[in-house]
């Protein structure tokens, strides 16, 4: 090459580097200014403040006067990847639970329409992980009634979770409990029971007044549960009755 050829190419190639490098500090600038990445914006703006004197350098062409910078940048780069992997990941959870809550109200609604309790949001979870296993939960409470109304709102605050415990085919029964034991970490939840039917007795009935004959169903394991739940609890309509009872429930 003659030494204007060689000239020519050195400005041709010098000026695509130069292009190039005002590429890099766009983007570094963008980056810099980027909220998720505020960690990361001292680092940015420091290797931009070295990056832009040599775009207009005389020395541009030589690879040493580049070398640290890129290394650094380099440097930089792997950790805002780092950076922005977590951020995918949390993102990725926080849709996840969105779903999960609009599945949820989907849920609620449904059985609202189907004049049905809303269950909590740790049933309706465990509920569905158990439905799309292909087993056959149902709520205990979707298969009794407290056959006088004014009694229902102390009733169900007495038997509080079990409410709401989970009732399925005997062979199923292992079956949920090891799924609901594989929920970890983010989807793990808890206080949620699930019925074993072996371990239900109908208790005695015998005595007048009892809080569980108020309780009615066609499924003898779901009405045999609760009713065992709440025992010789006997109803107590004023507070003198109240006191004459070791065990008792009032309005």
């Amino acid at each position: 090459l003659s030494q204007e050829n060689a000239r020519n190419l050195l400005t041709n190639r010098t000026g695509a580097l130069q292009e190039e490098l005002r590429k890099v500090c766009a983007a570094i600038t963008t980056a810099a200014e980027l909220p998720h990445l505020e960690e990361h914006q001292e680092q940015l703006l420091t290797l931009l403040d070295r990056l832009q004197p040599l775009i207009s350098s005389a020395g541009l062409a030589m690879a040493e006067v580049l070398f640290q910078p890129l290394q650094d940048m380099a440097k930089v780069g792997g950790q805002i990847s780092s950076t922005l992997q977590s951020i995918q990941v949390e993102l990725s959870s926080q849709a996840s639970e969105i779903n999960e809550q609009i599945e949820a109200l989907k849920s609620s609604l449904e059985r609202a329409k189907q004049g049905k309790a809303p269950l909590s949001s740790g049933v309706q979870t465990l509920l569905r992980e158990l439905l799309d296993d292909g087993l056959n939960p149902v709520p205990v409470c979707d298969l009794v009634k407290i056959r006088d109304p004014r009694w229902q709102p102390a009733i169900e605050a007495y038997l509080g979770k079990n409410i709401e415990a989970l009732l399925l085919p005997q062979d199923q029964e292992q079956r949920a409990f090891d799924i609901y034991r594989e929920l970890k970490g983010r989807r793990a939840i808890y206080g949620v029971k699930i019925v074993r039917s072996a371990q239900v007795k109908m208790p005695s009935m015998h005595q007048n007044g009892l809080v569980a004959e108020l309780i009615e169903g066609e499924n003898p394991i779901a009405l045999a549960y609760l009713r065992s739940q709440l025992g010789n609890l006997k109803r107590a309509d004023e507070a003198s009755e109240a006191l004459q009872s070791d065990r008792t429930l009032t309005m």
